[in-house]
């Protein structure tokens, strides 16, 4: 089972495209990249933007099992900010450069 994850951007109020990750350590990683890339809104607004976990995805069948919203890392914490280094659960064990 893998999870569907999205970025929301608080002042229009809506979700980015979802997109597929293996877990939230790797979404992060990938929300990670976008925060940090000076082309993207997502950098040069970082305070109106955050990471949500909306539904789960089995790749074998292609069913969607959607969940509340959950918020997993928010653009503020990485734009310009040390690597984080993530444990298999997405959570947060120390930051290196």
């Amino acid at each position: 089972m893998k999870s569907l994850f999205a970025v929301r951007d608080s002042k229009t109020e809506q979700y980015f495209p979802p997109f597929i990750a293996v877990n939230v350590g790797e979404a992060i990683r990938q929300f990670d990249q976008l925060c940090k890339n000076s082309e993207t809104m997502i950098a040069k607004y970082p305070s109106d933007y955050a990471l949500f976990h909306i539904a789960g995805f089995d790749e074998l069948t292609g069913a969607i099992q959607p969940i509340q919203p959950v918020q997993v890392a928010l653009a503020l914490e990485y734009v310009d900010s040390p690597r984080r280094e993530l444990d298999i659960s997405g959570n947060k064990v120390q930051s290196i450069r």
